[in-house]
């Protein structure tokens, strides 16, 4: 009985070291585990970040093109619409060159 007793003491102090050992690679296990998920994150949000700018970037060129174009069709339409009328009112053609003039200095 004595024996069993003091075979105890030893039996936790294993039980006790093993423990330890296991909490310290949980604890290793857990600080790597989000050091990547930071490293994931920063990853995530630098992705995202460029992916913004380039949509920006494609969105920005797009518009500029464009509103670049907006004015050349509307002055080609108009010129056209003017050389399609055979009778030639004065007026008209005065607000015509009047609008030609504002659209391109718009372009230029």
């Amino acid at each position: 009985m004595a024996a069993e007793h003091a075979a105890e003491p030893a039996k936790l102090h294993v039980c006790n070291t093993l423990l330890d050992q296991s909490l310290r690679t949980l604890n290793q296990w857990r600080e790597q585990a989000e050091e990547r998920n930071r490293e994931l994150f920063i990853e995530h949000e630098n992705a995202m970040n460029c992916n913004t700018a380039a949509f920006a970037t494609v969105l920005q060129s797009m518009t500029l093109k464009y509103h670049a174009k907006q004015p050349r069709q509307t002055y080609t339409l108009l010129t056209c619409r003017v050389q399609q009328h055979t009778v030639v009112d004065i007026e008209q053609t005065r607000r015509a060159d009047r609008l030609q003039d504002t659209l391109s200095r718009e372009i230029f």
